[in-house]
């Protein structure tokens, strides 16, 4: 089995049991549901330790807290989902480029190569 394969299904199995462990990967999961199909509100403001407007004389309790989070929390978020995809990039990238070596042994025609920009 090719090195580059093993790394993105490492990457997979990582994902997967962080799944588990965690709400991490659930949450991503979530969030993009909620952006594609419903609405997502990002806070700055909002208190998170019980879910009301800050501002608000009543008190009134969010409706729906699900469909809010925090910046910071959703920033984290996205770094750590951005940090898995780079992985998961560059380990496809890498197996692409060993294809090509290999149809390029495999063969007495030449083969153009595409430059990396």
């Amino acid at each position: 089995m090719n090195k580059h394969l093993v790394a993105i299904e490492s990457i997979r199995r990582e994902l997967e049991r962080k799944c588990s462990s965690n709400n991490e990967l659930k949450k991503m999961v979530d969030i993009r549901n909620y952006i594609a199909h419903r609405n997502f509100i990002l806070h700055d403001i909002i208190k998170l330790d019980d879910m009301a407007y800050p501002y608000d004389p009543n008190n009134t309790p969010i409706q729906n807290p699900e469909y809010h989070m925090n910046v910071d929390e959703f920033f984290n978020l996205t770094i750590k989902a951005m940090r898995s995809i780079r992985n998961i990039i560059f380990s496809l990238s890498f197996y692409i480029q060993y294809k090509e070596n290999t149809k390029i042994e495999g063969t007495n025609e030449y083969i153009p190569t595409m430059k990396w920009a």
